[in-house]
């Protein structure tokens, strides 16, 4: 599914220069569930990011299920994250205006997908995971937890060929850890890939696969 080859990013500030990572040769195969670990400024938030297509590349290749990312203008990033990346971040990110019915539908809405079915997509989705009880609410009014198990309905709804999750247990206690980490091996089950970022020793060891990152190299 994804090939990364000599994949380097360099920020640049005026003169000077942050080479983040440095020529990565990375493969993940379609339905892992993989872990990325690596200290604070190891270059794994960014590695996710370009995976996403939130980032683009200073040197190497990238490729999705044999097409080119790495060669995308801005606005085919945009259309590669719509059409196949679902995101799980540490902050949620859910939209606070609206309730959780919405949060869930709303990157349905941006595809124009059929009402119908977005009603149809949003229910099963949140019975799965447990949190039908509280569509009507706002996400203010939601435990930690419940906020977690939005922001993966939400992505589960998508059905993205990709889920990519950045710290998904970061915020959350023991408890809730356990609970999402149980509904992310489920989901991968289901056949989907994931991609995750994570500091916890414990929560990597679910995976199928540690993809280490130090100094911006990858140690695997």
């Amino acid at each position: 599914m994804i090939e990364m080859k000599g994949l380097t990013k360099v920020y640049t500030n005026g003169k000077n220069k942050n080479e983040v990572l440095k020529s990565i040769d990375l493969t993940i195969e379609e339905g892992e569930f993989v872990a990325i670990m690596g200290t604070s400024g190891s270059g794994k938030s960014t590695l996710l990011s370009i995976i996403g297509g939130m980032d683009n590349v200073t040197e190497g290749t990238y490729m999705f299920e044999d097409k080119p990312v790495h060669t995308y203008s801005q606005k085919k990033l945009d259309q590669f994250r719509k059409d196949n990346i679902g995101f799980v971040f540490q902050n949620f990110a859910l939209m606070n205006y609206v309730n959780v019915y919405d949060n869930i539908a709303m990157p349905l809405w941006n595809r124009k997908t059929p009402k119908h079915k977005i009603k149809e997509l949003v229910n099963e989705n949140a019975k799965l995971l447990g949190i039908e009880h509280v569509l009507k609410q706002m996400p203010k009014q939601l435990s930690g937890g419940e906020q977690q198990r939005c922001a993966i309905a939400r992505v589960l709804a998508m059905d993205s060929k990709l889920i990519l999750a950045d710290e998904p247990t970061g915020a959350l206690d023991q408890k809730n850890t356990e609970n999402i980490m149980d509904i992310l091996k489920k989901v991968h089950e289901s056949g989907k890939t994931i991609v995750m970022v994570t500091h916890d020793e414990q929560v990597a060891g679910i995976c199928s696969r540690i993809i280490r990152i130090q100094d911006g190299k990858v140690l695997e």
